[in-house]
């Protein structure tokens, strides 16, 4: 009878503890403390290894959690493969990692971790950190003999500065290469598909006839071939 009630007294002794502070969703006025962009941390991490924006989004980045905001006001939002997003109902840290719970089934497991990368800005344009991550500050030489400098927001070509974008939603992209768009024109994209010393430089274009042109980085000729 003893063993049973100290059973019993014990269970009761376990649902009573309360849960760990970062099994807990944070409240707005601590998470409005920790306003920004973050990235998925492994998609983050393992980017310029892989050097290719749709081959890391399907390796590391799956499309139910690509990345977070959390904005000044505490609210947190999730972006679904950079094409939807929903508002998110729980999350919290751990040390400097963000974790947040399905907002389809907030009972469901912790989905993370998350770093911060940036400061929010206005939506799409969070493409500048993953532009810089991608490129960097490098410089290459074109097999026209250019001189193209990528810096953030933009590229130099021949000391011309032209503004740049990360296509971060690819759903209407090739798979092959990473989505540029420049001077602010989708209708001037450029598709960048990583070799051993740089780039090959396609141009993705559109037919009214043929659709949107199709790339094989193996059989398309390039437009430009970029090397250090």
């Amino acid at each position: 009878m003893r063993t049973i009630l100290k059973s019993l007294l014990l269970l009761l002794l376990m649902v009573s503890l309360p849960a760990s502070a970062q099994d807990e969703c944070a409240s707005p006025s601590h998470l409005k403390s920790h306003a920004g962009h973050y990235a998925k941390k492994i998609f983050w991490d393992n980017l310029p290894a892989v050097n290719n924006w749709p081959e890391a989004l399907r390796k590391f980045n799956s499309y139910d959690s690509s990345a977070i905001n959390i904005y000044d006001t505490g609210m947190v939002a999730i972006i679904f493969g950079w094409h939807e997003g929903a508002t998110v109902t729980c999350a919290n840290f751990r040390d400097s990692e963000l974790w947040i719970k399905d907002p389809a089934s907030p009972k469901s497991k912790w989905i993370g971790p998350f770093i911060k990368v940036g400061a929010i800005v206005p939506p799409y344009a969070e493409n500048q950190y993953y532009f810089v991550k991608l490129f960097g500050n490098s410089c290459y030489t074109s097999d026209k003999k250019e001189r193209w400098c990528f810096q953030p927001g933009a590229i130099s070509i021949d000391a011309k500065l032209h503004p740049a974008e990360l296509v971060l939603d690819t759903s209407e992209m090739p798979e092959t290469g990473t989505p540029v768009t420049i001077d602010k024109d989708e209708e001037n994209t450029l598709i960048f598909t990583p070799t051993p010393k740089g780039f090959k430089v396609f141009k993705y274009t559109f037919d009214p006839e043929e659709g949107y042109s199709q790339i094989d980085p193996h059989k398309t000729l390039p437009w430009r071939t970029l090397s250090h």
